[in-house]
């Protein structure tokens, strides 16, 4: 089954995130994943309680490598892309008086998720952010070419030693 978890009121919230998971997730951690969607929301909300957060994972998110070579192509985040981007159009429809601030962030394989969706020209959001990511599709020259105000990308330092990804699928 595919989900999505809204912590918050979508109807009332003046800052919309939508938190998409990313290989390797499914609902059967959805505890996990709303949790983590939890610690963004609280990090968001600080002293407010007009936020509203969504752990997405309404796509089949690809198994995880090496038992699973999903992951390197797009056809996952396209298709969750389209699913995405129909989420991100419908708070605009409902919101349409009363549009909020619109965030996405993407972990993992949730960020060429989400950037198929903001590929899509009706959707717009006002941040961009990716988190853990593999890259951006092919297609996709610069980050103007989505439909965001503003793009972030996080990068953390290797605390785990890199595995030779091309051994371990030799293995396979």
């Amino acid at each position: 089954p595919l989900a999505a978890l809204a912590l918050g009121d979508l109807d009332t919230s003046s800052d919309v995130t939508y938190n998409v998971a990313g290989m390797g997730s499914s609902t059967k951690d959805m505890y996990g994943w709303t949790n983590a969607a939890g610690n963004l929301h609280d990090s968001i909300a600080g002293a407010r309680d007009d936020v509203a957060t969504v752990a997405w994972l309404d796509y089949e998110a690809p198994p995880m490598a090496p038992g699973s070579l999903a992951v390197l192509g797009n056809r996952h985040a396209k298709i969750g892309g389209d699913r995405l981007a129909k989420a991100l159009r419908g708070v605009d429809a409902v919101r349409r008086d009363d549009p909020p601030q619109k965030t996405v962030v993407g972990h993992s394989y949730g960020t060429p998720t989400m950037a198929f969706a903001l590929a899509d020209p009706r959707v717009h959001v006002e941040n961009a952010v990716m988190l853990a990511s593999p890259g951006m599709p092919n297609h996709i020259r610069h980050v103007s070419d989505r439909n965001a105000d503003n793009v972030y990308a996080g990068k953390a330092r290797d605390i785990i030693p890199v595995v030779d990804f091309a051994e371990e699928v030799a293995k396979v």
